[in-house]
């Protein structure tokens, strides 16, 4: 009697380890996410996961570096339609604090899962996406996320 009550003691600890996985978490994370942020969030309809995989950050995706790198192109065309050399100094500036912040860049591990859906759009209209989701490294929000089609 006591071994088949540690028996199912352990097949239930399996199990409530087992759904409360990481790719389960994540998915259960993508989920709530959309919900809160579709257009119309009673629409959704999930067709499927990819796999969860480790990733990087990189200093591409940093919001300052970004932003130093589109400042400077935007002077640089200034520069190219009036020779303005106010404009090619404001995007050299720019350029150099994007180089700074990418030497301060430190990589971070986070995780990445494909998800696609259908939901409806803006228009009303159903359609079917793929999207990569970035997750923070304990699995507790998403960071961002890159539309694939």
């Amino acid at each position: 009697m006591k071994k088949l009550f540690y028996l199912s003691m352990a097949v239930l600890a399996l199990f409530a380890i087992s759904c409360n996985s990481p790719e389960k978490k994540t998915q259960k994370l993508i989920k709530t996410y959309l919900l809160k942020n579709l257009n119309d969030a009673k629409s959704y309809e999930s067709v499927s996961f990819g796999v969860l995989v480790e990733s990087k950050t990189r200093v591409e995706d940093d919001i300052w570096y970004k932003t130093y790198i589109e400042v400077a192109n935007n002077y640089l065309d200034t520069y190219k339609i009036f020779n303005d050399f106010e404009a090619l100094d404001s995007a050299n500036v720019n350029l150099e604090r994007a180089k700074d912040v990418e030497k301060s860049f430190t990589a971070e591990r986070e995780w990445a899962m494909t998800h696609k859906y259908r939901a409806k759009n803006g228009l009303g209209a159903t359609i079917l996406r793929e999207t990569i989701f970035y997750i923070d490294d304990e699995i507790t929000y998403v960071k961002r996320l890159l539309e694939c089609n």
